[in-house]
């Protein structure tokens, strides 16, 4: 069961000639090809897209959309949407569904598309009402997907509280000895459960979130001394001393 999924970036793109996008770590994106000529990059294989399928690529796995015809007709036509989620997906490569096979796919993936229609890129223009709606139909898509695939959700309980209280108490300045107290494990003990399931120790993860967070912040148009207290900095000259040190 999906308890969080942060929507960041949504819309419906025409991707130019010769283009390429990097899904960031963390971040995991729902794709649906409406036709044109494109794909993903499994390490140095290009793998086409097929039109009418809807893709979602997990965090992690380091994969780059591409576009690759000069014709208008023939480019990447795809709706997207960009989120964080826990708890986290477990998979090692793209998972892929073809709508069609199943008519609540379907319905689903038509109101993925309308409601994307009419987002702006880096800043959502739906309603409150609309972006929940959007919010729980990527979430019943991601749990389709995974069940129809090896992927797997990860169920571990100390896992999933730590991620919520990461996520959710930004503001509070939370330390990763306190998280792990409140998991009722060792900092040594929760760094090597962290680091089993999510590939790097929790500071590291927190310390990431919180400069992520922040520049999603500065780009919704938030002073950056708004932007500190939100995410757990002291000041301004923290915080940017933060992204400096992640970028």
């Amino acid at each position: 069961m999906i308890k969080y999924c942060r929507l960041s970036v949504a819309g419906i793109e025409l991707a130019p000639y010769n283009w390429q996008n990097n899904v960031d770590n963390y971040i995991y994106r729902i794709l649906y090809v409406h036709s044109g000529g494109g794909g993903y990059l499994l390490g140095e294989e290009k793998i086409p897209f097929k039109t009418g399928f809807l893709y979602l690529i997990p965090s992690y796995a380091n994969i780059a959309t591409y576009s690759s015809y000069e014709s208008d007709q023939m480019r990447l036509n795809h709706t997207y949407v960009n989120f964080e989620l826990i708890p986290p997906i477990i998979s090692n490569n793209v998972i892929e569904i073809n709508p069609n096979e199943n008519s609540n796919l379907r319905c689903a993936v038509d109101v993925l598309n309308s409601l994307c229609a009419r987002c702006h890129r880096r800043k959502f223009g739906l309603n409150e009402e609309e972006l929940k709606y959007l919010e729980n139909t990527v979430i019943f898509l991601i749990e389709t997907m995974v069940k129809s695939s090896n992927a797997y959700i990860v169920n571990d309980e100390t896992i999933i509280s730590a991620l919520q209280i990461m996520h959710n108490e930004l503001p509070k300045k939370i330390s990763v000895a306190e998280i792990a107290k409140r998991c009722f494990l060792t900092p040594e003990g929760f760094s090597q459960k962290f680091i089993k399931f999510l590939g790097e120790p929790p500071y590291s993860y927190l310390k990431k979130l919180k400069v992520r967070t922040a520049l999603q912040l500065r780009d919704s148009g938030m002073k950056l001394d708004e932007i500190a207290a939100a995410c757990g900095y002291s000041d301004a000259s923290s915080l940017l001393h933060a992204i400096k040190s992640v970028k």
